[in-house]
């Protein structure tokens, strides 16, 4: 649960700068370290990353204006790349060719935690 709520804050802050991640899966997140607890401290040393924003896309032109500086162009509102995605991972209105949207990235962290809940990360969610 830790590790998904670091990746929803990390998909947060994406979102909260115009960035849609597109791709989120297993293996676009990075975990080290593990739990410890060290005499007379509660929690963990979990560090978990959100990596892999190669497909990732604005949500518009004006909220990528300030970003662009970062390192971010306009390239990435094409939805030309759509097919390298993960579609175990691709909410319902991607498969059915709309538009990527903040939602889009939050029910593929639901299919992550879905995964990680079942202990199988080759489980669809479900069958159909």
């Amino acid at each position: 649960m830790e590790i998904v709520a670091k990746i929803a804050d990390a998909l947060q802050a994406a979102h909260e700068s115009g960035i849609i991640h597109r791709d989120v899966k297993p293996g676009n997140i990075l975990v080290s370290g593990g739990a410890t607890k060290a005499e007379g401290s509660e929690g963990s040393r979990i560090h978990a990353k959100l990596s892999d924003f190669g497909i990732g896309q604005g949500v518009s032109e004006e909220a990528l204006r300030g970003v662009t500086s970062a390192g971010f162009t306009q390239t990435i509102l094409s939805e030309s790349s759509s097919g390298t995605r993960s579609k175990m991972y691709m909410a319902p209105e991607l498969l059915a060719g709309k538009l990527a949207s903040t939602r889009s990235d939050i029910y593929s962290l639901g299919v992550v935690l879905y995964q990680l809940l079942a202990g199988d990360f080759k489980k669809p969610v479900t069958t159909d």
